[in-house]
């Protein structure tokens, strides 16, 4: 999993191109592609605290259109809707289609790391990234980039046909 040796401005700009977003503060960018690996010292420079807001809007992001779209479902059925479509490997696999496996930036001593280790890296920047977006354009835009990318209706739809609602 060798990254090409792209600028900081490169890795800014395939973000822009891939969001849609035009980042107000690039530092966000940089820090959502950042892998605490590379920051050990300075860890308040990686993507984590992203990864934590992130979390949140993408959680949020789900919930808000499974509660919109699905007026007769319960509490219990929603959090089953919302745990259908929030799940790490699925987006992972939207981040790596997207080449971000070439855009985090990794210290040394991960850049060999095995495939669950790059994984884990993807899913977390993908939650960053969703933070990023909340905090430069607010929760319009991250809604609409996290939608763009999670099949949340066609995943929605398979748990309420198992729920009878």
């Amino acid at each position: 999993m060798p990254n090409k040796q792209l600028t900081t401005e490169e890795r800014i700009a395939a973000v822009e191109r891939f969001t849609g977003h035009n980042f107000q503060d690039k530092k966000l960018v940089e820090h959502a592609l950042t892998h605490p690996s590379a920051v050990e010292h300075e860890p308040l420079l990686s993507y984590q605290r992203l990864e934590f807001l992130g979390d949140a809007v993408v959680g949020l992001c789900v919930a808000d259109f499974a509660y919109r779209n699905y007026p007769q479902a319960d509490e219990g059925s929603l959090t089953k809707m919302r745990v259908a479509v929030v799940q790490g490997a699925f987006l992972s696999e939207k981040q790596l289609e997207a080449g971000f496996d070439q855009l985090i930036i990794f210290g040394a001593s991960e850049q060999s790391q095995s495939a669950r280790g790059l994984t884990r890296a993807l899913e977390d920047s993908f939650e960053s990234l969703a933070g990023a977006l909340y905090l430069d354009g607010g929760f319009d835009v991250a809604y609409q980039w996290v939608m763009s990318q999670l099949r949340v209706k066609a995943d929605i739809d398979r748990v309420v046909a198992h729920l009878s609602l």
